[in-house]
């Protein structure tokens, strides 16, 4: 089987600061890079009953919200970290070792000693490294056709003919790729586009989801990640709005297993309380948060393909339309989830940028690129170029820093457990938190039961329709409705509330997707996206070692007295 990487390079050792004469001095590279598995069977582009692995009908929102409905929702109600505990058997654990490789998921530097199998460049082979933008469908149609070229070029046509080609990108390369086979299947020879193009299938980068969910998500609560982060290494510190992604790592992995320590007993002491505040921190921290960070590094990584489907739309559009049609593809995933992956090229631009400069030209980029190509499978190379470079934190280091994460945790939660009730909605879209010193945050920051149409009631135990009950007893989904156990039986174990608000947002986002996709190219064509940031890229931000760094009082003390008084809390 082979799998095809597109991705763009930029040369960001050259000026991105505008003079008297030009805006910028960044040179786009277009990489082209195929790895392959002989080990692994060809993807055929028919299935055995002869239907074709690409939807005629694009996007299938409707295959989407029935699956959900029948596969889903039911499991919905519960937060993810509840989920992940009936998958633990499948995933890697929480030991020390593993944290690490956690915290360095996106540094793509192959000197870093703690990544192992996955810099391993020894089944990629670079198809071409071109002075190119790629901006556009027509940018990425004209990359296509560079390989199309090379497998005519070594007789593999019949390959193209007859098998497909998984392709991993980013999500302009996913829609544009996705744009031009649409146009293929609709308008043919007039498309003025090669049937060959077929046999791509484009797939979103595990590593771009990874990525930009951390970074939203970061973005999105940046103003308690920054309460955490002064918390941990002082006041004095500014974090930037957009961090370096291994400040986000760690921040959000320290806040993850500093909650991890303490969440029985917050749960425990909070019961069934439908509290505003309460619920937000709740979704973010059992639910968004885990599921963020386990996306590549546990679910992707161990093939854990079950988790993995909760990843984009598009995606679970494609495999439910090879569940429906029973395509190989969906085995062969399953099977080999891991490989599917933009990892190779990642790496591929890591090992550039090392060995080039800011003065060299772009001829000499695409030389030092093709000559890395040739030489990765020398040994006496890749052991010069991984060095002794090492990114570790240690053990007592770590442990330290989550049980700071668990005090701090431990301190806020009592805030808000003393302000129960008292969040205002200013209006409709904005909430005022007492505990965040009276802080207003968009309704979109809350559960998921806010956004729909039927707001959680406070002075009712179950918000089902026409729910008589007098029972005092109730299951709080993680959306934030509430249900009497009978009620939610009724309602085959889904909030039918979310899931209108779901069903329509789907329908809302796939409906203007496909509409793109089948717009007719255009001699001028355009980007239609903001520049993806480069996963590599610099950030301008606090030297992270030199807050590792910074000395640590012991708190374990501090940490057992107030793990007890909450302890004391539970049982009164």
């Amino acid at each position: 089987m082979m799998i095809l990487n597109i991705d763009d390079y930029h040369n960001i050792h050259r000026r991105d600061q505008p003079t008297l004469l030009k805006t910028h001095d960044i040179n786009h590279f277009v990489t082209i890079l195929l790895n392959s598995n002989p080990n692994i069977p060809k993807i055929p582009y028919y299935s055995l009953n002869n239907i074709p692995i690409h939807n005629p009908k694009g996007i299938d929102f409707k295959l989407i919200i029935d699956y959900i409905n029948v596969k889903f929702m039911s499991k919905l109600g519960k937060s993810y970290y509840q989920q992940n505990e009936m998958w633990k058997q499948y995933l890697s654990d929480d030991s020390y070792e593993n944290k690490l490789e956690f915290l360095t998921v996106h540094n793509y530097d192959g000197r870093v000693q703690n990544q192992q199998e996955l810099r391993s460049m020894k089944n990629s082979k670079l198809v071409d490294f071109i002075l190119h933008p790629l901006h556009n469908t027509k940018d990425y149609i004209k990359s296509a056709n560079i390989l199309f070229k090379v497998f005519e070029k070594i007789e593999q046509e019949d390959y193209l003919n007859n098998f497909v080609i998984p392709t991993i990108c980013d999500w302009p390369g996913q829609v544009n790729l996705r744009r031009a086979i649409t146009l293929r299947l609709n308008k043919k020879e007039n498309s003025g586009i090669s049937p060959q193009i077929l046999s791509i299938i484009p797939m979103i980068g595990p590593l771009h989801i990874s990525l930009n969910s951390r970074e939203t998500l970061f973005q999105k609560y940046h103003f308690f990640f920054e309460m955490i982060y002064h918390n941990l290494f002082g006041d004095n510190k500014v974090l930037a709005q957009k961090p370096k992604p291994r400040l986000i790592n760690l921040i959000l992995n320290l806040t993850f297993y500093g909650w991890k320590n303490i969440r029985n007993l917050i749960i425990n002491r909070f019961g069934n309380i439908k509290d505003v505040e309460y619920l937000m921190m709740i979704d973010l921290l059992d639910n968004s948060l885990p599921l963020t960070l386990d996306i590549y590094t546990k679910l992707f990584r161990c093939g854990f393909f079950e988790g993995y489907l909760e990843a984009p739309l598009i995606f679970l559009s494609d495999v439910f339309y090879w569940t429906l049609n029973d395509h190989p593809i969906l085995d062969i995933l399953k099977n080999n989830l891991p490989i599917f992956n933009d990892y190779f090229v990642e790496n591929f631009h890591s090992s550039l940028r090392y060995q080039t400069a800011e003065s060299n030209t772009d001829k000499q980029i695409i030389q030092k690129a093709k000559t890395i190509d040739i030489e990765r499978s020398n040994d006496g190379f890749k052991n010069t170029f991984i060095n002794t470079r090492n990114t570790n934190i240690s053990k007592v280091k770590l442990i330290s820093l989550e049980k700071k994460v668990s005090l701090f945790l431990l301190s806020l939660f009592d805030k808000i457990y003393h302000n129960i009730g008292k969040s205002s909605n200013n209006n409709n879209n904005v909430f005022e938190l007492p505990s965040f010193n009276n802080r207003n945050v968009d309704v979109k920051l809350l559960p998921l039961a806010w956004s729909t149409s039927n707001l959680p009631e406070n002075n009712r135990f179950c918000d089902a329709e026409n729910c008589l009950s007098s029972n005092s007893s109730n299951i709080i989904l993680i959306c934030g409705h509430s249900y009497h156990k009978e009620c939610l039986s009724l309602l085959n174990e889904k909030c039918k509330y979310c899931f209108n608000y779901l069903s329509e947002s789907i329908k809302t986002n796939i409906t203007s997707l496909n509409k793109r996709l089948f717009k007719p190219l255009k001699d001028n064509e355009i980007s239609e996206f903001v520049e993806d940031k480069d996963l590599d890229e610099d950030y301008n931000d606090e030297n992270i070692d030199s807050l590792l760094e910074q000395e640590e009082y012991n708190i374990n003390n501090q940490y057992e007295i107030q793990y007890n008084i909450w302890l004391n809390y539970n049982n009164m």
